[in-house]
Parts: C-alpha cells; sequence; structure tokens
C-alpha cells in the first residue's frame, strides 16, 4: 500500500507543479496578455507625436497594467 501511496501522491505534485508552470510561464517570460491594449498605448503615444521605440505592457495584479515606452 505504501508504493502506491507513493505513486498517487507523486502524480498528485506532478499535476499541481504543471499547472503552477502553465500560469506562472507567461508572466515569467514577459508575455504581452493583450495586443490590443499593446496597439491603444502605441497609438495614444504616437497620436501626440511622439516615436515610440520600445514598449512593454505587463500585468502587475489582477486588472492592473503597467507599461514603459
Amino acid at each position: 500500500m505504501d508504493p502506491f501511496a507513493r505513486v498517487i501522491g507523486s502524480l498528485v505534485i506532478a499535476n499541481w507543479s504543471w499547472g503552477s508552470m502553465r500560469n506562472t510561464g507567461g508572466i515569467l517570460l514577459d508575455m504581452n496578455p493583450d495586443r490590443r491594449m499593446s496597439e491603444n498605448v502605441r497609438h495614444i503615444i504616437q497620436d501626440n507625436g511622439d516615436t515610440v521605440l520600445d514598449l512593454h505592457v505587463w500585468r502587475v495584479g489582477p486588472g492592473h497594467m503597467s507599461v514603459i515606452a
């Protein structure tokens, strides 16, 4: 029974770690969560006569975004 419990425990931990990697992978790789938001920010800045060379938009919390341009 003990080896069976270890196998079940390892499967539970593997499932949890896979879900954790999927949820945090985009954040760690600086993935852009919303392309339309990036394009809107780019157009707002460029409509004022400036040029955007590098734009980073990322989620800093639920419903909160941050921009470096």
